[in-house]
């Protein structure tokens, strides 16, 4: 979104915004303190980093919790999530991350 925006390109900056919206809700959702422990959990099933923990006095999110929020997010990124990306594209925004 940030490279498109830069380009110029703001009708693909909006889509992609668009496209995270539903993400936005999955891991900012109330109760908004677990935000980073979502963040984190998401981040580790997608093998970016080596754990979820959290430090204090963030508590965390609950083994139920994690389950019901990778199940929404695998939801996610097979029906609609990042789906209409290329393989170019998917390189390029790897390689900027």
């Amino acid at each position: 979104m940030d490279i498109a925006g830069r380009a110029g390109k703001f009708d693909e900056a909006a889509a992609i915004q668009h496209e995270l919206e539903s993400v936005k809700e999955l891991v900012f959702s109330e109760p908004i303190v677990e935000a980073v422990a979502r963040i984190k959990v998401v981040l580790q099933h997608d093998g970016l980093i080596k754990t979820a923990k959290v430090r204090r006095p963030q508590l965390g999110i609950s083994e139920g919790g994690a389950k019901q929020l990778l199940d929404s997010y695998r939801v996610l990124k097979r029906n609609e999530f990042r789906s209409a990306e290329t393989g170019a594209e998917s390189k390029r925004r790897q390689a900027v991350a």
